[in-house]
């Protein structure tokens, strides 16, 4: 009796064993869940580069409204502006544009404007030697404008460059998130339905 008993066991064991594995439910559970876990991957991978794609846009952005400001400020250059205005306007710009650009000193598309722009800062401060009041020599009229505005027009020149190569850049790094190299099926399946055609009673 106990031999029968262990006998049909071992039948049953042996049957379950030589059914395909594909053809078991838990097979295609397992299948599934390890799907939807491979796309949650995906998805959480894709969040995390628009999240710093975003990062990097702020803070361009950032970057270019700043520039522009300085630029403005240098476009109203006052023609009847003293030397220790000049003075302090030169240096104020030179700290601000040096401070705004430094995180994108090493970028392979902007070391070299970045670098002609720092040059630039520094002949600006030097054009207030051309202006330096000599003792008992009165200054002409509009000498310290006409000593340091050639120079202040060539680093606002190289500034508007500047600014165009990072609104490029932006405008690339938004356009880049914008396409997702690869869609998920259910990604595809919502907005399949989303966009489904109504019909329409006749």
């Amino acid at each position: 009796m106990i031999a029968d008993q262990v006998q049909t066991q071992l039948q049953h064991i042996q049957q379950v064993i030589d059914i395909p594995i594909w053809h078991r439910i838990d097979f295609w559970i397992g299948v599934a869940a390890l799907f939807f876990s491979f796309l949650a991957f995906i998805e959480a991978k894709q969040a995390k580069r628009a999240a710093k794609a975003a990062g990097k846009i702020v803070k361009l952005q950032t970057v270019v409204s700043d520039l522009t400001e300085i630029s403005t400020r240098l476009d109203r250059l006052d023609q009847d502006i003293e030397f220790t205005q000049a003075r302090d306007l030169i240096n104020e710009v030179s700290r601000k544009i040096r401070r705004l650009v430094s995180p994108f000193a090493n970028d392979p598309d902007l070391i070299t404007p970045i670098t002609t722009l720092r040059e630039s800062l520094i002949r600006a401060i030097d054009s207030l030697n051309n202006v330096v009041e000599e003792p008992g020599v009165p200054l002409a009229p509009r000498a310290t404008y006409y000593g340091v505005q050639s120079s202040l027009v060539n680093v606002n020149g190289l500034i508007a460059d500047l600014l165009g190569l990072l609104e490029s850049k932006s405008a690339h790094i938004s356009e880049r998130k914008k396409r997702r190299w690869w869609r998920t099926p259910i990604a595809d399946l919502l907005n399949r339905e989303r966009f489904k055609p109504t019909r329409t009673h006749e």
